[in-house]
Order: structure tokens, then C-alpha cells, then sequence
């Protein structure tokens, strides 16, 4: 009964904010704000003793957005993301990402959009030449930390799903699966809240 009731307050508000965020929506082709994107879902590992992090590595990117309208429902949505403050984790190494992609997105009601696109995602990742002890599942193994900045890309396909709200504000969950043909695919999560300003 809880969930009902929640659902039904989610909708009603929807309803009478409807008119003016498809103003808001109409308005603004190009979006900038930040988000909290959880890399690596499950595949991420900092200890010594190899345990991954159920929700990945986080990260707190910048993005700016740009809207390009195809037909009455349908639009083109260039984005690109980056992360200007380094992580960096117990072992001294600095990370970084960046995200360049594009999304079509279909207009599903007058506050949410659909989208699902492809793009370039490029980790950096820089140290101080060391070395690392960690687990590899049967005993222990030394890894080097680069002495330098190294980048590693990784095309992924973006499923994801935009909410507009009242202040010209969007908030966007996107679903980004890595090296979708590989055996080395992985998954990341992207929550993001932007403001449109053009």
C-alpha cells in the first residue's frame, strides 16, 4: 500500500509540473552540472587483500550537454564529462575520467526522456613509479604503479533515462556498459543533476 501511495504522489506531481517543465525542456538545448559516477561496478579493488567494492570506484564529474532536436520527439544529445579533482586511493595513485559521447533520446512524456547512445570513456591513472602488493585469488602479486600519467579507452553503450524538473533543473541516471563485446566488459553508473542555461 506504501508503494501505491508513492507512486501516486510521484505521478500527481508530475501531472501539474508537466506544463511548465516542457516549457523548461523547450527552452534549453545545452545543460551543465555534476555528477557522482560509481566505475567499475564491482570490479574495483584498493586492499591488500583483493576485495572488490560492490559499488565501484566513485568519481565526481563535470558535464555539459548539448541538445540538438531531429523531429518533434526525438533529439540528438552530445555530452561530455570530466572529473577535475583526482581520486586517489590508499595506494597513492591518482584517477581520473573522461567521457565523450552521444545519445539519442526520445521525448516519452512531457518531464521524462529515453536515451541510449555510445561514446569514448579515457581513465587516467598516474603514480609515483612504486610497486603494490594484492591479492591475484590463489596467493599474492607485485603490480607497478606508472611513473608517469597513462590513459586507457574503452568504447561503451549508454542506456539511461532523463527527468525534468521545475528551475530548469534535469536529473539523469545513465547505465554505461564497457567493452560490451568483450570478456572484459564491466559496468558503470552515472547520477548526475544539471541546470539548462541556453
Amino acid at each position: 500500500m506504501k508503494f501505491f501511495s508513492l507512486l501516486f504522489l510521484a505521478i500527481t506531481f508530475s501531472l501539474t509540473t508537466s506544463s511548465l517543465v516542457q516549457a523548461n525542456r523547450a527552452e534549453h538545448r545545452v545543460h551543465f552540472g555534476v555528477g557522482a559516477a560509481f566505475y567499475n561496478l564491482g570490479k574495483t579493488t584498493t586492499s591488500v587483500d583483493g576485495s572488490t567494492n560492490t559499488l565501484g570506484q566513485l568519481f565526481l564529474p563535470l558535464q555539459l550537454s548539448l541538445k540538438t532536436e531531429i523531429s518533434s520527439r526525438i533529439n540528438l544529445q552530445t555530452i561530455a564529462t570530466y572529473t577535475p579533482l583526482a581520486v586517489t586511493a590508499s595506494d597513492s595513485v591518482s584517477k581520473r575520467i573522461l567521457t565523450t559521447g552521444f545519445n539519442f533520446t526520445y521525448e516519452a512524456t512531457p518531464v521524462i526522456d529515453y536515451k541510449a547512445g555510445l561514446g569514448i570513456l579515457t581513465y587516467y591513472i598516474s603514480g609515483d613509479g612504486s610497486s603494490v602488493t594484492r591479492s591475484n585469488g590463489t596467493g599474492t602479486a607485485t603490480f607497478y604503479l606508472p611513473g608517469t600519467t597513462s590513459a586507457s579507452r574503452s568504447i561503451y553503450l549508454d542506456f539511461g533515462i532523463s527527468y525534468y524538473m521545475p528551475r530548469h533543473l534535469k536529473l539523469d541516471i545513465d547505465a554505461l556498459v564497457l567493452n560490451s563485446m568483450a570478456s572484459t566488459r564491466s559496468f558503470t553508473t552515472v547520477l548526475s543533476l544539471s541546470k539548462g542555461f541556453f
